[in-house]
Formats: structure tokens, sequence, C-alpha cells
């Protein structure tokens, strides 16, 4: 992956060196860059720098997403030929992902003239308001999402699977089973790609959310939407479900290592309300923290 690449993606949606940098990466503690792309929400920044995020293990992470989605959210969709794209991978899916936060980004300094850069980051949010992040087990995790089907059918159940959706250039309709909308990244087909000619956003069918926020989603009627955010606000993030056992890094629990190892005790180190996020209602404010935030792997990838 060239890093210049996305820089130049940024800038054609109006993002200086200097805002990418700030905005979509973190210095690299590996490799021969000074700096990684990290599209991620900024309070979980420290602990991915901690953790040594990588391009590996980002390349990992955008594998397992893809796989993901292919297998289980647009499975009918890739079956029938025309509607998957084959010729997406991890590399563009990356690329995807730099134009896709790019224009977040851009839309939130149309909306916000004078907010400080600080305030932009902290509004990097997905539709519900809440903040995405790449720790597997984390009700923020990030999450490929199905963009429209969400977004303008409203008053459709998620269950029938026999709806007929419009989007800019295609008329689709997936049969009993579907799921809706095929999922599509607005890839411009072409022999030789270029992220600058041939990602199309308007064409896209695909939105990055939280986990809580797509599964919250999925499978229910739009008009419980409302009523099932407030119910998930219920549920303290500092209940026991989500709360990292206290010896967590004390040894390991399972399987053979090096003794000579001295391991080291989670911390949680990203508390903050969701009141900072101007979240829309009925979300109180609620206390969010580093919950079991276990980096992607190339053998344990989570996203």
């Amino acid at each position: 992956m060239a890093y210049g690449e996305l820089q130049r993606i940024a800038a054609t949606y109006g993002l200086t060196t200097s805002e990418f940098e700030f905005y979509l990466t973190i210095p690299s503690l590996k490799g021969d860059q000074d700096r990684v792309f990290c599209p991620y929400h900024i309070l979980s920044r420290p602990q991915a720098e901690e953790f040594g995020w990588d391009w590996h293990i980002l390349l990992s992470l955008a594998n397992y997403m893809l796989r993901t989605m292919r297998a289980r959210c647009n499975k009918h969709a890739e079956k029938a030929g025309y509607y998957g794209e084959p010729e997406m991978d991890a590399n563009r899916l990356i690329c995807w992902m730099a134009a896709y936060f790019s224009n977040k980004i851009r839309a939130l300094k149309e909306e916000r003239p004078d907010a400080n850069r600080q305030e932009i980051a902290s509004h990097i949010l997905d539709r519900w308001g809440l903040p995405i992040v790449p720790w597997e087990c984390h009700p923020f995790k990030a999450s490929l999402c199905k963009g429209p089907d969400h977004l303008h059918n409203r008053s459709c159940h998620h269950r029938s699977h026999r709806r007929h959706y419009r989007s800019r250039h295609i008329f689709e309709t997936i049969s009993r089973g579907g799921g809706g909308i095929a999922m599509k990244f607005g890839i411009v087909h072409a022999e030789s790609f270029d992220p600058i000619r041939h990602i199309d956003l308007a064409r896209s069918t695909i939105a990055i959310d939280s986990v809580l926020t797509n599964v919250a989603m999925w499978n229910h009627s739009a008009d419980s939407w409302d009523g099932i955010r407030s119910a998930l606000c219920q549920v303290p993030l500092h209940h026991p479900f989500w709360r990292a056992d206290s010896s967590l890094g004390n040894e390991i629990w399972k399987g053979q290592w090096d003794r000579t190892i001295t391991h080291r005790a989670h911390l949680s180190i990203c508390v903050f309300s969701l009141s900072t996020f101007g979240s829309p209602a009925p979300f109180p404010p609620a206390q969010i923290s580093s919950v079991k935030s276990v980096p992607p792997s190339s053998t344990t990838p989570g996203f």
C-alpha cells in the first residue's frame, strides 16, 4: 500500500497533507514509513500506537472485513455474479476507506466552519453518532454496512427481503433471502485501477458503522430503531458483560509460552462521554471505556 496514494485521495476531498496526517494517520513504529493509515476514532489511537498498529494489521483487518461481508452480508449478490465486485481486494478497500473518511471530514468542515481540528476529529462518527474503533470484541468495532438499506427505506421491514431500491446508477432486486440491496463500493471497472478516477462514492451502497449500530438496525423495522437505541443506552458499558477481567494480561490462560516474558496487565485508557459527540436523541450521556480491546491480527482478525 502506497502511503502517497492515500494522501492523493484525501487531497481530492480538500484535505491538506497536514489534515490527512492529523485525522487519518498515526505514527508508525514499524516499517520504512513514518506514519500509518488509521481512520478510527481519535480516542482509540493511543491504544493503536501502544499495540504497534502497522500496515500488516491494517491489511489483515481489511481482508477480514471483505471476507465477512462477502460470506455473510452480501452472499446472495456475490452468487448472482453481476452484483459483486470481485476486483475488490484489501488494498482497494483501504483506498476506498481513505475516500470514505475524507468525504466525511470534508462534510464536517463545511458543517462546522468554526470548529478546530480536535473538534472535527471527535465528530467522525457513525450514522447513530457512535465512535468507530478497530478493536475485536468491542461494541464500537468498525463494520461494513448497507448504506441505502438503512437510510432510504425506513418504512420497510428488514425481514421482508423483497424490495426494490434505487441508487444513482443502479436498479437492483435481490430475491427472498438476499437481504435487500447489493453491497457495492462503487468501483469503476478498469484495466488499470486508479483510486482517484475509479472510486465513485456516489455509486456506493456501503457505509462504515460501529457493529452496535449495524446489528441494532439489522433485521428490525425502521420504526423500531429509536426504541432499540433507547434500550441499548440503558445497558452500561461498565457492566460485567463488557468489563475486561482484572487478571487479563497477568498470565497466559492457555497453551505454552516463553516464561521469561513479562506480561503486562490490560489498561483502560479511553474513557469519555457520548455527550462529547453530540449524539442524536434519544441517546443520553453514557460512559464508554476501552473494553477488551484486542488488536486484530492475521490469526485472530477483528473488525
